[in-house]
């Protein structure tokens, strides 16, 4: 259709909320598919009949005068969430994990409130240092594209970005060396510093009680060695963390985030 930008697209299961009066209604928790619509300057969730040829639409859900989406309890779905409009709910969603719940609730945010103070993902360069973490989960040494963003922390091997990166050797012959990581915002813990100025690391640490790796401590040093560099590193992690704190406070409500007394 001319003009019908797909922002966004995939399976949730959609519900309505109790207080919800309009003759649409599907059974309570049914798996649809969903379109975050942008058309002709207004935004819609465009509601179908999952796996199908999109010809059963059951509705198209203006988003106007949307004040909150925002996460919500719930007894049987612990990723779901709900859009909000003149104080009450229009409609409840849950994606499958925590991580797909708060990409649509970023998403639709992102759409509807522009002004809003949301952190965009941030690029950094840095060399990861061994320890025995490394070792455990065979993660390969050298230079990393490391991207910050409100929903995870991404990492991405890459032999071109510093001259001085030697190649990567596994650590063991029949295990593949890993060269990404991604890691959910909700899932890290402590963010510090150690050392000189000379010989400075940045430290990422994960709470083992809700991370898929466990107990885990990164440690990342700047490529220059730089003080500028590392109080880069801090800031980032800083405004990222604290933004979508105050962005998504209700959908990162189980963080355990850990703001050292230095950031």
């Amino acid at each position: 259709m001319v003009g019908r930008q797909v922002i966004l697209s995939g399976d949730l299961d959609v519900k309505s909320p109790s207080t919800f009066i309009r003759g649409w209604r599907p059974n309570p928790w049914r798996t649809q598919t969903v379109e975050l619509v942008l058309q002709n300057g207004v935004h819609y969730l465009s509601i179908y009949e999952k796996n199908t040829t999109k010809s059963t639409k059951f509705e198209d859900f203006e988003l106007k005068d949307i004040t909150e989406v925002t996460m919500v309890p719930s007894k049987t779905h612990a990723h779901a969430f709900h859009i909000v409009s003149g104080g009450a709910p229009i409609i409840v969603l849950s994606g499958e994990t925590s991580m797909v719940s708060r990409k649509w609730i970023w998403a639709i945010r992102k759409a509807l409130f522009p002004r809003e103070n949301i952190a965009e993902t941030k690029k950094l360069f840095l060399r990861l240092v061994p320890n025995a973490d490394t070792t455990r989960l065979n993660l390969a040494l050298g230079i990393y594209i490391v991207e910050v963003s409100a929903v995870a922390m991404e990492m991405t091997f890459t032999s071109d970005v510093d001259r001085a990166c030697t190649p990567v050797v596994p650590f063991s012959a029949v295990v593949p060396t890993l060269g990404q990581l991604r890691l959910p915002l909700t899932t890290l813990g402590r963010v510090t510093e150690r050392g000189s100025d000379d010989n400075a690391l940045v430290i990422v640490e994960t709470n083992p009680d809700i991370s898929e790796h466990g107990a885990l401590s990164l440690y990342f040093a700047t490529t220059d060695g730089s003080h500028e560099s590392r109080s880069k590193v801090i800031s980032v992690f800083k405004n990222v963390l604290f933004q979508a704190t105050n962005n998504l406070h209700d959908c990162i409500t189980y963080s355990n985030w850990d703001f050292d007394d230095q950031l």
